[in-house]
């Protein structure tokens, strides 16, 4: 029997050294911590799409009640503030036999008061700017109501504006 001192090259030694294995930790630790900075990332995201969300369903929730409110007064009902300008209100007087609603936007909110008696509720909050506005048309006078919301992104892409428009309800020709 031979002894050889050199292992045969068939033979290798088997096992890995502890550079190897420090070198696998380090590709695992990698990828995990990429995996977790992502899912923060995501989990960011997902809650500012639902304030986004959440923004965007009270302010046409708001527009609604506004619209059924108008369409609920007669031409004559609706003034403003400053009557009888074209310049456009942050607030609007809503008048029917029976009932007043006013609209009027003050520390950063849309409020509504149905009745003088009846408190004023914060039907909008977190507005940045609020438009009434009379929109002239052939045989009728159409209300436009414009509202832009504060916005949470500072990279937003686009401004969130919306914009509501109702025809009092039995409104003659002129």
């Amino acid at each position: 029997m031979k002894l050889s001192a050199a292992p045969s090259p068939s033979r290798r030694p088997r096992g890995s050294s502890l550079i190897e294995v420090l070198c696998y930790l380090a590709v695992i630790g990698l990828v995990i911590s990429m995996a977790m900075a992502t899912l923060f990332q995501l989990i960011r995201q997902t809650s500012s799409l639902r304030r986004n969300c959440e923004e965007i369903a009270a302010a046409v929730k708001a527009g609604e009640t506004w619209r059924a409110d108008i369409r609920q007064t007669r031409a004559d009902g609706v003034s403003t503030p400053e009557s009888g300008s074209n310049k456009t209100l942050d607030a609007l007087v809503l008048s029917s036999p029976g009932r007043t609603i006013v609209y009027t936007v003050k520390d950063g909110a849309i409020w509504r008061q149905a009745g003088a008696d009846a408190p004023e509720e914060a039907i909008l909050r977190g507005v940045k700017t609020s438009r009434f506005s009379a929109a002239p048309r052939k045989s009728v006078t159409a209300w436009l109501w414009e509202i832009e919301l504060k916005s949470s992104d500072k990279a937003g892409v686009t401004r969130p504006l919306f914009s509501f428009t109702a025809v009092p309800a039995t409104q003659g020709t002129r």
